[in-house]
């Protein structure tokens, strides 16, 4: 890795687009990918894929997962540089709309768990 990039330590060198590949990085920087999302979440004892499962069924889930994994991997091209598949202003808003949908579906199941835990109703 340190040769490929060993021209990114100049100074005053410029990036370049492509010159940093996303597959060729170790994955340091945490996106939310759905699965990332759910393995965290597990850790507070909650089922965030039973959690979306359960209010608004499998395909649900599914289009979820893939439409925020759409949208990380674009972001992340655009952010390193790499040529990503266009997408039109309406398909990016319609993954946005997917990811508001997952953390608003976070959101909801920790506070039920928050809420099972203390007993308390949180606004």
């Amino acid at each position: 890795m340190h040769m490929a990039y060993h021209q990114l330590w100049l100074s005053g060198t410029d990036l370049q687009p492509g010159m940093i590949r996303t597959g060729s990085l170790p994955d340091r920087v945490w996106n939310p990918w759905p699965k990332r999302t759910q393995n965290l979440l597990f850790r507070c004892d909650v089922d965030l894929f039973n959690w979306i499962i359960t209010h608004h069924g499998r395909p649900y889930l599914a289009d979820m997962k893939t439409y925020v994994e759409d949208l990380i991997k674009f972001r992340n091209q655009v952010a390193h540089g790499d040529e990503p598949a266009a997408l039109g202003a309406a398909d990016v808003r319609l993954r946005m709309r997917w990811a508001i949908r997952m953390a608003a579906a976070c959101d909801d199941a920790l506070g039920h768990k928050l809420t099972t835990l203390t007993g308390h109703c949180w606004p």
